[in-house]
């Protein structure tokens, strides 16, 4: 065991630590378990201080201890500013920027599924439908009363009017089967870091899984990293650096390894069986590789120096490119080698223990007001044949690549929209909900006119419409069958329609 907090369970998969005041979820929609939190520390199990990151997750066997998220930037006075995440210790707390950090009526966690959103969708105008709890919570919008930013969590906005209406249609907007998302501040003053000051940040990310018959997707996360600078400062030189903790199944017996050319950090066992330590379960025979993967920026650096106390500026020097005294890097990347040729822990001798891993990305300008988005993927492999300790590794390269190819065709929920439950492009015409009571939406991909005919062929409604969404009360109209005639720039159809 490594750390302890004390947590108690409010509801379901949402908890609140009772000392240090952090929410946390569970997101298992396919083969992974991963517990996430709202102070910069992702999947641990802050509950049973433990591996947060358990695949498969009917074995129980963790395979990360936990995934910490830092900046670091320099401000117009070449002043170093550090956002820091250290096993729990952090400047991160849960909710948006805001003026008094004692109050908050913000959600900093929300988890919702796909199904919920579709059957949302398509059931939002009935009478005996109820909205889910994880719709009605989305955290779209933040207390401005409280000087929180109005707009947060991302929503599709059916009736164009600025505001998340679950009950007008409204929904959320994610990626993935089922998505949590958090929203983390580093502000709150007494979680300041000794030394350097903050960096002045609203932090929401996007964890999300899907359920898929391919065994790389079944067994992978993504993460999807949105940061906004809510200072008055303009930064340059702001880094994402990332502090994961790979434990695969026991901690005292891996390896550590960086595939420059996927930007992945990845950990491995450095024995052909891993048979767990100090309680923690272990793989057994042909244990995994667990990596970290960004999907839309270059790995700067990758480093591994043992310890878990580094003072503020060690850390701004690893996440920098440099070894914690400050002199540069022999190598800008950690053992960037392939089994037997280049540097591999095992063609240098390496001897197997715990190994946590920096991995920084490349510095971009962050003005006062704007945003930089990361997207990650952890990924998992495992050989079929276990020939030696790097087999796990070229399993999880090649699933790498599979799971690229994946994310670039993951769609949000907002991409589509649903006519009877199924999905259809924006690119289409569409109609629904399909039978509707009172209220009725024509997405169309651009301007037109429709006219709505009753049964005997009688113009009963008619108007334009405007891309992408029209929306329509028909209350009015009696029950029965109409046809609506939709035309546009590039298309006319007729849809049947029934009122009810």
């Amino acid at each position: 065991m490594k750390h302890f907090y004390f947590t108690i369970a409010l509801f379901s998969s949402i908890s609140v630590s009772q000392a240090q005041g952090v929410a946390t979820a569970t997101l298992e929609q396919n083969n992974v378990r991963a517990h996430i939190a709202d102070n910069g520390f992702l999947f641990n199990d802050v509950l049973n201080d433990q591996s947060g990151y358990i695949v498969p997750r009917q074995e129980g066997t963790g395979a990360m201890f936990g995934l910490n998220i830092n900046y670091t930037a320099k401000d117009p006075n070449e002043t170093v500013h550090f956002s820091k995440s250290l096993y729990g210790i952090s400047v991160w707390s849960g909710g948006p920027v805001r003026d008094n950090y004692n109050v908050s009526v913000t959600p900093s966690i929300s988890c919702v599924s796909r199904t919920e959103i579709s059957n949302h969708i398509h059931s939002y105008t009935s009478p005996s439908y109820t909205i889910p709890g994880s719709l009605l919570e989305w955290p779209a919008h933040g207390d401005q009363e409280n000087g929180e930013t109005w707009l947060l969590a991302p929503f599709e906005d059916i009736d164009g009017d600025g505001i998340y209406a679950p009950q007008n249609g409204d929904f959320p907007c994610i990626k993935g089967d089922r998505a949590c998302y958090i929203i983390m501040n580093d502000q709150k003053p007494d979680l300041q870091t000794e030394g350097l000051p903050s960096v002045g940040l609203e932090t929401h990310i996007m964890v999300y899984q899907l359920n898929s018959a391919s065994e790389a997707v079944n067994n992978a996360t993504f993460m999807e990293v949105k940061t906004f600078n809510r200072s008055e400062t303009d930064y340059t030189d702001f880094v994402l650096g990332i502090l994961m903790d790979g434990d695969i199944g026991g901690f005292d017996d891996d390896f550590i390894g960086t595939d420059a050319e996927s930007s992945t950090l990845y950990f491995y066992n450095g024995r052909t069986i891993d048979q767990g330590f100090m309680g923690v379960t272990g793989y057994g025979a042909n244990p995994p590789a667990l990596g970290l993967t960004a999907l839309n920026e270059d790995l700067s650096y990758t480093n591994y120096p043992f310890q878990s106390n580094w003072t503020v500026m060690e850390l701004y020097n690893l996440f920098n490119g440099r070894n914690p005294d400050g002199t540069p890097l022999e190598h800008d990347y950690v053992f960037d080698g392939y089994y037997e040729t280049g540097r591999t822990e095992i063609t240098t001798g390496g001897v197997p223990g715990d190994r946590r891993g920096f991995a920084s990305y490349t510095p971009v300008d962050l003005p006062s007001g704007e945003s930089h988005s990361s997207s990650f993927v952890i990924s998992y492999g495992k050989s079929s044949m276990y020939e030696h300790l790097f087999s796990p590794v070229e399993s999880l390269i090649t699933n790498i690549y599979e799971l690229k190819d994946a994310y670039s065709q993951i769609s949000s929920s907002c991409d589509e929209v649903l006519s009877n439950g199924k999905p259809i492009s924006k690119k289409e015409i569409a109609l629904f909900p399909n039978p509707a009571s009172d209220k009725l939406t024509i997405h169309t991909p651009s301007n037109g006119e429709f006219i709505l005919l009753n049964a005997l062929g009688q113009k009963v409604y008619e108007g334009k419409l405007t891309s992408p969404a029209t929306y329509l009360s028909v209350s009015h109209l009696s029950e029965g069958m109409y046809f609506a005639k939709i035309s546009t720039d590039t298309e006319d159809r007729t849809i049947k329609w029934i009122k009810e």
